[in-house]
């Protein structure tokens, strides 16, 4: 287990009087999978996010960042490194220690995020195993339910590797008590597309125009979503970068085009909607 706390870099909420400063809120990330530098990545995007969203004496979120141990799988690729990466990360997230004062480790934070998306294993173990009611959530429910928010409103994944499609659209099934196909139905969500790249080589910058065609060739122009879920973890941080090659594409299709297309990004939309549910204390 590593563990890395992240904390913000404005230095105003430190001269605030302590009576008005808000009481921090202790969230944990959780990277089930070995690959820190993805850990590093997903907590930098959220970092950015929260001193944006939440400016000077306003920022009440803190968040600690837990990686997979390096015998966990470095990138989880479907069913069985998904259930072989919780089977490796559970015991550590509820070990007790005396800095824990003999709480499971996870139970320590107001809620944790488990950061891969998929209906992850990990997410229903420790909702299970919890004995302080510690909200959990995983990015896969977290941003589903927030595109679900805008009733009517046509939305649609982008995912990472083939395999995904079904195991995505299954969860969707099991979460939306909405049976498959998804394209022509009414239902809101319009399905999974997989970019066919590797979870790690999601980052690299010679995949950027190939992930955002094909954005715009299946979810955009198939699908017909102008909102579109960046379904894995490994997309933290590009939703800019591909918002603007996918309006490149469609310019080079349309001269005249205005498309406009909104990129979820899971990770920080799961601290989000993690943060509302300790707020809220639904648990």
């Amino acid at each position: 287990m590593r563990l890395v706390l992240t904390k913000s870099n404005n230095t105003e909420s430190t001269t605030q009087p302590a009576h008005h400063r808000p009481k921090l809120m202790h969230l944990l990330l959780v990277n089930p999978n070995s690959t820190e530098s993805m850990t590093q990545a997903a907590g930098q995007q959220v970092e950015a996010y929260l001193n944006k969203a939440y400016p000077g004496n306003f920022r009440d979120i803190e968040v600690s960042l837990f990686t997979g141990p390096p015998d966990a799988p470095p990138e989880i690729d479907g069913e069985k490194t998904s259930y072989e990466s919780a089977r490796k990360c559970l015991p550590l997230l509820c070990e007790r220690t005396l800095d824990t004062q003999r709480k499971q480790y996870f139970d320590t934070f107001d809620g944790v995020l488990v950061a891969c998306f998929s209906d992850h294993p990990l997410v229903h173990q420790l909702l299970a195993k919890t004995e302080s009611s510690t909200p959990v959530t995983g990015i896969f429910h977290a941003s589903m339910t927030t595109c679900l928010s805008r009733p009517g409103a046509a939305f649609s994944i982008i995912t990472s590797n083939d395999e995904w499609v079904e195991l995505l659209d299954a969860g969707a099934e099991k979460l939306l008590g909405a049976p498959r196909p998804y394209a022509g139905s009414c239902c809101s969500f319009k399905g999974t597309i997989a970019s066919s790249l590797p979870v790690l080589d999601l980052h690299n910058p010679k995949n950027l125009h190939a992930i955002a065609k094909r954005i715009y060739q299946e979810n955009v122009r198939r699908l017909n979503t102008t909102t579109v879920i960046l379904g894995c973890a490994g997309f933290s941080g590009m939703e800019q970068p591909l918002q603007q090659e996918i309006r490149n594409i469609a310019l080079e299709h349309d001269s005249s085009s205005q498309l406009n297309v909104t990129l979820l990004d899971s990770v920080v939309c799961g601290i989000e909607t993690l943060a509302l549910m300790c707020r809220l204390q639904f648990n």
